[in-house]
């Protein structure tokens, strides 16, 4: 799991003017099923990102192919099924 929040300053009209791009590569992510879900919680400023990778690197990579990770900071956190290892 992704947590992407969204770095202090950011100016959200810059960030509303990428949402076509944004979702055009998240489509892409995951039809190469590198990403799944994604939820946004706005008043927050954060967004949580299901991820599938090898490593916590290989996620951050893959994160930071969305136009929109220039104004996050990522906190990456491997999560397993209940009852499986990671």
């Amino acid at each position: 799991m992704v947590v992407a929040t969204f770095k202090p300053g950011t100016h959200m009209p810059d960030v509303f003017a990428m949402v076509p791009e944004e979702q055009a590569q998240a489509a892409a992510l995951t039809d190469a099923g590198k990403i799944g879900q994604i939820f946004l919680a706005t008043a927050q400023g954060k967004v949580f990102i299901y991820g599938f990778g090898e490593s916590d690197e290989d996620m951050q990579a893959t994160i930071e192919s969305l136009p929109m990770s220039k104004f996050w900071d990522l906190e990456i956190y491997p999560i397993a099924q209940p009852g499986t290892a990671r």
